[in-house]
């Protein structure tokens, strides 16, 4: 990217340092300003993403909460396990999309319209996830028919203008970008955490329902707009369901796009919601374990750890396990009803409290007792 070359032609692949083990590792699928970013800055840009989440979501949550929860709030995802893999790990475009995600949130909250669009339209720009939070912004009671062609044409018109710039500029060949955005949305294609059409379930269905599976997040994503519209939910609220909706919706799902909700549910800074927080980062930070044997990829020499990287008997279980408590976890936050992982966690941290309270209170009666055996023994030498 350095030299400003298509990058939607396919990269070249080089032996012991290409991180795909493939010798055709393809291309980028995302508008080409990730591509600059790749290319200028790396990994530097991650970093810094993450800290910015912290401080957004400490901001957000400060408009609605106490100093003390944007504290917490703050703490909680600056030592995140997903998002620094994610980021400082993986190198992953999400934490960034995850940082331009909040502050559109916050600032749309403190009704700075024009800069929250902007802000979205850069997200966009970056990778287009964000787009499908659009519609959700455009139902706001704040915002008048004025305000939403206003909002609607500078979300829509940053990432657009910003795609076609480069290929006029530079003279890029479009058929290539083409190809490569189209791989998103054709299909069939499955995999990742989709508890939809995983790795185990999509290989052994019929085509023509795999292919429909392919399509279900079309119709799923009109539902939850129509579900807003109806219900009048909050902004926060509503990317909740629309980001959780999304994703088990398509029969192909990164690891990473957890972030997304996972931020949400941290934003809005209740009970209910910081234990669905508890249950979705630790199905997603654990298939992304098991995904990449052990993080090994990340650790080791490339060559080394691709090694190791087939897909084993041995890995898939965990996998399985993972995604099925993901798409569990998924649908009881959409349900408003207890983690299970939670609820599990709570009980086995409860328990080994009881424990160690029993084995200091045990060490204090065992000390009681010394000490009462020193006193009489003390005393009877006395009476001596």
């Amino acid at each position: 990217m350095q030299s400003l070359q298509n990058p939607y032609i396919g990269f070249p692949y080089y032996p012991g340092i290409s991180f795909n083990p493939s010798h055709l590792t393809g291309s980028i699928s995302y508008p080409p300003l990730s591509a600059f970013i790749f290319g200028l800055t790396f990994r530097l840009y991650f970093l810094l993403s993450d800290i910015g989440c912290a401080l957004v979501l400490a901001r957000i949550v400060s408009l609605s909460k106490a100093a003390t929860t944007a504290r917490s709030v703050f703490l909680i995802w600056t030592y995140f396990p997903l998002a620094v893999i994610t980021s400082s790990l993986w190198g992953a475009l999400d934490p960034i999309v995850v940082l331009l995600t909040l502050l559109t949130v916050y600032y749309f909250s403190t009704s700075r319209f024009l800069l929250s669009a902007a802000v979205l339209g850069v997200a966009i720009f970056v990778k287009t996830i964000p787009v499908i939070g659009l519609p959700l912004i455009l139902m706001q009671d704040e915002m008048t028919m004025e305000k939403r062609v206003r909002y609607s044409c500078v979300a829509l018109g940053i990432p657009a203008v910003g795609t076609l710039s480069p290929f006029l500029l530079l003279h890029w060949d479009t058929m290539e970008i083409i190809r490569n955005f189209s791989s998103q949305i054709n299909g069939p294609n499955y995999g990742g955490i989709s508890p939809l059409g995983g790795y185990f379930i999509a290989p052994f269905l019929p085509t023509a329902i795999v292919t429909l599976a392919w399509t279900l997040w079309i119709p799923a994503l009109f539902a939850t707009y129509l579900y807003t519209y109806t219900r009048k939910p909050s902004l926060l609220q509503s990317l909740l369901v629309v980001f959780l909706v999304f994703i088990v919706a398509r029969p192909f799902v990164s690891e990473q796009w957890a972030l997304y909700p996972l931020a949400i549910l941290l934003a809005m800074a209740t009970k209910l919601n910081l234990q669905h927080f508890v249950g979705l980062s630790v199905s997603a930070t654990g298939f992304l374990v098991a995904n990449n044997t052990l993080l090994l990829p990340f650790f080791s020499p490339l060559s080394f750890a691709f090694a190791f990287y087939p897909s084993v008997p041995a890995r898939l279980v965990p996998m399985s396990l993972f995604i099925l408590l993901f798409f569990v976890e998924t649908l009881l936050t959409l349900s408003g009803r207890t983690s299970i992982l939670y609820s599990l966690l709570d009980k086995i941290v409860s328990e080994l409290m009881v424990q160690n309270r029993l084995r200091v209170r045990g060490l204090s009666d065992v000390e009681v007792v010394s000490s009462e055996s020193v006193a009489n023994s003390t005393q009877v030498r006395l009476k001596r």
